[in-house]
């Protein structure tokens, strides 16, 4: 009775080792691009913050008298700043739009963002 099943304990053995060595590397596979996500997360949120902060730079410039483009080195990472356009309020006042961009030193990760301001 038992010499047909011989050998069949052994196939069996074979083949979960291979099915939990796939899902072994399907685990594996799942954490390591959930790591990449995370960090790529992190420095779109970096760059974001450095665009952020190149907007405060130019509303502050600007408000002490320079509205003009410029560039700025912040932690090795590059801000751009552009005056894209300014038109007179009937209040008197000139509404400035601006961009603010960023270049990250790691990944060339870029954000940009635009904003309005008036003085």
């Amino acid at each position: 009775m038992f010499r047909k099943n011989r050998g069949s304990a052994l196939l069996y053995a074979v083949f979960l080792i291979i099915i939990f060595s796939f899902l072994g590397l399907v685990i594996v596979n799942l954490l390591s691009t959930t790591s990449t996500v995370s960090s790529e997360n992190l420095l779109y949120s970096e760059a974001l913050s450095c665009a952020e902060a190149g907007k405060e730079i130019a509303i502050m410039e600007c408000l002490g008298g320079s509205c003009s483009n410029a560039a700025y080195d912040f932690n090795k990472n590059k801000i751009l700043i552009r005056y894209v356009n300014n038109a007179t309020l009937p209040n008197g006042k000139t509404l400035y739009t601006a961009t603010s961009e960023c270049i990250m030193s790691i990944g060339n990760i870029k954000r940009e963002i635009e904003f309005k301001f008036w003085k």
